[in-house]
């Protein structure tokens, strides 16, 4: 077992104007009850012979923030909000499967903000708050092939910002397959992936497709 705690100001980066004193408050556990096992690292490049599971959930709270996605986004020019959120994480790995799954939540105690404009006229900015989960699978084949799927989907939570709405309307969808070719592990690889984003309900005709072939060097 692992487990962390941090704490920080809960500002972000690029802070652009001053705010009231707030803090960001973050604890996270984890369990590994097969063993040590490598989950900050995608796919079962190693083909383990033993099977290896890693499970994790984490907490924040970011208290009194005026950015409109927690720590980053635009500043907010008539309040601050409270966030609360959450993730569930899971990793597991055996004989070149490996599958990772996900779950995250954020919510704001205040989903507007009342603003005023240069001529004094009201304004309301909003929050963003939603949860989504991530399904990803894949396979490595002998020499170092590997297969790999994935499917997540995004939710707005009532009375968020009607831009994220909207977004989920029309992308809250994500599926994805890829092949990859480890030359060096992670620190040399072919990569080629096609990623289509879609309404809900896995509407393909509506679909942004996307895709593309890389090479991924790390020194």
């Amino acid at each position: 077992m692992a487990w962390r705690l941090g704490g920080s100001g809960g500002g972000g980066t690029n802070v652009n104007r001053g705010h009231e004193p707030g803090a960001l408050l973050v604890a996270r556990v984890e369990l590994r009850p097969l063993g040590d096992i490598d989950d900050d690292k995608e796919g079962d490049l190693q083909r383990r012979e033993r099977p290896g599971l890693a499970l994790g959930a984490a907490f924040a709270a970011n208290i009194n923030t005026n950015r409109s996605r927690s720590t980053t986004g635009t500043t907010f020019q008539g309040g601050t909000t409270d966030y609360l959120q959450a993730a569930l994480d899971l990793v597991f790995k055996w004989r070149g499967f490996a599958l990772q799954a996900e779950y995250v939540y954020r919510n704001a105690t205040n989903h507007q903000i009342l603003s005023m404009d240069d001529g004094g006229n009201p304004v309301v900015e909003y929050t963003r708050s939603g949860q989504g989960w991530i399904l990803q699978g894949s396979y490595v084949f002998d020499p170092p092939f590997e297969l790999v799927g994935r499917v997540s989907r995004l939710y707005a939570l009532s009375g968020t910002a009607p831009a994220l709405t909207s977004e989920v309307q029309v992308r809250g969808l994500e599926i994805a397959a890829g092949a990859n070719y480890y030359f060096n592990d992670h620190k040399l690889k072919l990569q080629a992936g096609w990623v289509a984003r879609m309404p809900p309900g896995a509407e393909f005709g509506r679909a942004d497709h996307v895709v593309h072939l890389q090479l991924d060097i790390t020194l």
